[in-house]
């Protein structure tokens, strides 16, 4: 499944930017695999690490599946490529996402900062916008958000609005500026608009007053 994403993912109605994350989860599980398997790094620590790659790895592969699976344009060879179960029925067709999902920082912890994803229309309901089946969350390191979506990094897919917390890497110096944007994906697997890149800092203690940031300039288009 992942060497076939990697050579053609839109060919299976997958963003490149998540499948590239798919693969990098891929790798991330492989390296934590090797280190809790070998006696001379093997450890609680190293453990809980391959665990939790594994339960990341996992969550995303069965969305990937059900994502792929929505996907009309996606053959039923296709599917039997990568090893899906070939379904019956075909799901009935809904049209692309056209809102932006709303995002808010609301916790800094170090390099752990909590997100808020929601409808923008409904900011305080539980319940995704209709039609959608998740959305697909981003991050980029730097003082100014790139145009190109290339370039921005996939975190995670979060399937109903929720918090979401990310880690960044620990050699990110404290006041390291940091960007999330997002956009909604409907079960077919088409993405809709993303929404404005919100800015915040690598810090502790919470959140400060003014460390966040947006921008309305540009806009960025899902691949």
């Amino acid at each position: 499944m992942r060497r076939l994403l990697n050579i053609d993912s839109m060919r299976y109605g997958v963003n490149p930017t998540v499948a590239a994350g798919f693969s990098g989860k891929q790798v991330e599980f492989g390296v934590a695999l090797q280190n809790s398997s070998d006696p001379l790094t093997r450890g609680k620590r190293t453990v809980f690490l391959k665990n939790e790659a594994k339960k990341q790895l996992v969550k995303l592969t069965r969305e990937l599946a059900r994502q792929i699976n929505n996907t009309l344009s996606v053959t039923d060879q296709q599917r039997q490529e990568l090893g899906l179960t070939i379904r019956k029925v075909e799901p009935t067709p809904v049209p692309v996402p056209s809102g932006k999902p709303k995002i808010e920082v609301i916790k800094i912890d170090g390099h752990r900062v909590t997100l808020r994803l929601s409808d923008v229309e409904k900011p305080k309901s539980l319940a995704k916008p209709a039609g959608t089946a998740g959305a697909s969350v981003f991050s980029f390191v730097g003082v100014s958000p790139p145009g190109d979506f290339q370039n921005w990094t996939f975190e995670s897919n979060v399937t109903r609005p929720s918090e979401t917390t990310l880690s960044f890497d620990q050699s990110l110096a404290l006041g390291t500026q940091v960007w999330f944007t997002a956009f909604w994906y409907n079960p077919r697997g088409q993405s809709g608009p993303a929404t404005n890149p919100v800015s915040t800092l690598i810090q502790f203690g919470g959140l400060s007053k003014g460390t966040i940031r947006s921008t309305q300039t540009g806009t960025l288009k899902a691949a």
